[in-house]
Order: structure tokens, then sequence, then C-alpha cells
């Protein structure tokens, strides 16, 4: 018996505790970050293949759009053009939400360029395909000056939706005021299409 042990099991145990030792050494796979990159953009894309009058102009407080894409994936950065009074004031709140649960799934305030649409960059928010989504911006500060929520938007007629470009798909928007209002008054639906643009990958 203890012959046996000698030349066949202790073999193998060395043998195994070798591999187990050697394995653990080894660093784990590095699974690559998809680069986010803002040009080209799914919204956009479909923003500019709307043929709605572009404007920047006076806006509300509050625009939002809800939008679903045909299979899952990861928001990386959301991109918007602010008012040149506003420029370094982070006055631009920024929410993405589940439209089935109003569950906030990411929020940040921001400043954002006036000349030409910038991005802020997030941690990756996973979203899932063909399931609706809340893309809000309120303007937070508008530094005592409504007027100061001019932004950049097309002016489409209404009812317009579902606007569908390739895997994206807008099934509403919506504009309104609620300046410490208990609930949103001067309500616009589907009557804009607001250039709040995410980054999808």
């Amino acid at each position: 018996m203890k012959k046996i042990f000698l030349t066949t099991v202790l073999p193998m145990f060395i043998i195994l505790a070798a591999v187990l030792i050697t394995g653990s050494g080894c660093p784990a796979p590095v699974t690559p970050t998809l680069p986010c990159d803002t040009t080209n953009s799914r919204y956009m894309t479909l923003y500019n293949a709307y043929a709605g009058t572009d404007f920047y102009s006076f806006d509300m407080q509050v625009y939002e759009y809800t939008f679903k894409t045909n299979a899952s994936g990861n928001i990386c950065a959301f991109g918007y053009q602010g008012n040149n009074n506003l420029t370094g004031v982070a006055a631009y709140k920024i929410e993405l939400i589940d439209a089935t649960t109003n569950a906030i799934l990411y929020t940040g305030t921001y400043a954002f360029n006036s000349a030409v649409r910038s991005y802020q960059t997030i941690p990756m928010v996973t979203i899932a395909g063909n399931q609706p989504y809340i893309l809000r911006r309120t303007v937070v500060n508008n530094l005592g000056n409504v007027s100061n929520t001019q932004s950049h938007f097309k002016q489409i007629p209404s009812p317009f939706v579902p606007i569908v470009n390739g895997p994206l798909t807008i099934t509403g928007t919506k504009t309104y005021e609620q300046y410490g209002a208990a609930s949103p008054y001067n309500i616009t639906t589907n009557g804009v299409l607001p250039c709040i643009d995410f980054v999808f990958n």
C-alpha cells in the first residue's frame, strides 16, 4: 500500500499542486473597454436625419424624450450645447430614467460648452434592448434669468412619434416648467425634439 502511494498517488498530488500554484499566479483576463466615441452617435444620426426645423431659441426649464434601442448596451456620455450666459456654470441636470419603473439610473449636474455641443463622460450605465428610457435635461441654475434656458431643438409637427432611425426609436417628447411647483406646468407633449445626445455602445 505504501509503495502504491509513493509511486502513484503522491506524484499525482504533486502535479495537481503544481498546476494550482502555477494557475493562481496568472493574471485574470482583462475585458477590453469599448471607447466612448462621441462622433456619429445613434441619437444625433436620428436627429440630423429628421426633417424638422432646427432652432436655438427660448426653451422650457425641462426637456425630455423617451427612447428605446433594439439591443442592450451601455450609455457612456451625454452631450448638450448650453446657453452662452451659463458657460462654466453647472446649470444642467441630466437624468437617465427607467420609463417603466421611474427609477433614476443616473443623474449628474454639468456645465456645457455654448459654442458647440460638448460631452460629459459618465460611468457606464447598462440599458436593456426594447425597453423604454427617459433622458431628461433640467435647467437648475438660470442665474435668475429665465431667458437663459435657450437651447438647441427641432420644431416638428405634432403628433410625430414614433421616430425610427436604424436601431433607435423615439417614442415621445415633453417640455415643461416646474420652478418650485409641486407639478409640471406649461406642458407640451410631442411638439419638439430636443438636441440632448447620449453615447451608446
